[in-house]
């Protein structure tokens, strides 16, 4: 029965630190994955050694073809998991295995040019006179 309750708290912690609705819902979304793809369970999960935990997180972000956008959100939610049940890990260098793949959107130039359009000044606007 403690183990139970053990893994309902780490758990507990983890979901109800999560202030939106939005963001407890992808998170625990999210988690599920990252756990299934280790077949772990949360509390399994954080009793292991800070650099095989490492590890595990590398080898989940790495080779996915996502976003760099993405690869951070999983990261955060990870992230989150740990720190709300007292597991530090190095998350700095942890940061840097995240690289971007290029989606269809990049690869075809669309993403750049939909930025560049939405962040783009119009030429019409009236410049300030200096007088």
């Amino acid at each position: 029965m403690l183990v139970h309750q053990e893994i309902e708290a780490a758990y507990f912690n983890f979901v109800n630190s999560i202030n939106s609705d939005v963001s407890r819902k992808n998170y625990k979304y999210l988690l599920s994955r990252f756990l299934k793809s280790c077949d772990l369970d949360l509390d399994s999960l954080l009793k292991l050694p800070q650099q095989e935990l490492s590890n595990l997180i590398i080898k989940f972000l790495v080779p996915q073809k996502i976003s760099s956008q993405y690869k951070t959100v999983i990261m955060a939610t990870i992230k989150h998991a740990c720190e709300m049940n007292d597991v530090i890990l190095n998350w700095k260098k942890l940061k840097k295995f995240i690289k971007s793949e290029k989606t269809d959107n990049e690869i075809n130039g669309k993403e750049e040019v939909i930025l560049t359009k939405k962040f783009m000044v119009p030429e019409t606007l009236p410049l300030a006179n200096k007088s």
